[in-house]
């Protein structure tokens, strides 16, 4: 049952297996974070439109096709952390379908067992990258 002013209207309170669509509406779908472990050069599959906000790539291997979905929400903010493995220079080839700070892709550490994040924000019909580079550049556990 979607969560609406009928529900709250009906109920004169909101009805305890309303609940899990009312975080999901008010919160923004909180997910994650989801993993996806590249072992082979291959395509990363980011799938913001099912409201997923935080994809961790781990990468022993290159991404070499990105496919990013749609966000599920306006104002939907996604995290992106991309972890080298202890060989590192594995290469993540950004798509063309991000309005990019600078206008520019990011350039990622390449250096073993480093860490980027990367934030992006879905504005309905583009993803917006937040921030100029890395916030994070961190080495890996």
């Amino acid at each position: 049952m979607p969560l609406g002013p009928k529900n709250i209207q009906d109920h004169g309170f909101l009805a305890m297996d309303d609940l899990s669509d009312c975080r999901n509406n008010i919160f923004g779908y909180i997910q994650g974070p989801e993993t996806i472990a590249l072992a082979v050069d291959g395509t990363v599959a980011l799938d913001g439109s099912a409201g997923n906000s935080f994809f961790i790539v781990a990468l022993a291997a290159n991404a070499t096709t990105v496919d990013w979905a749609n966000g599920a929400y306006v104002g939907q903010v996604m995290t992106l952390e991309l972890q080298q493995d202890a060989t590192g220079s594995r290469t993540f080839a950004w798509p063309d379908t991000i309005a990019y700070t600078g206008g520019e892709p990011p350039t990622i550490s390449t250096g073993a067992s480093l860490t980027d994040v990367f934030q992006f924000i879905w504005d309905g019909t583009i993803w917006q990258q937040l921030n100029a580079g890395s916030i994070g550049n961190v080495a890996g556990s």
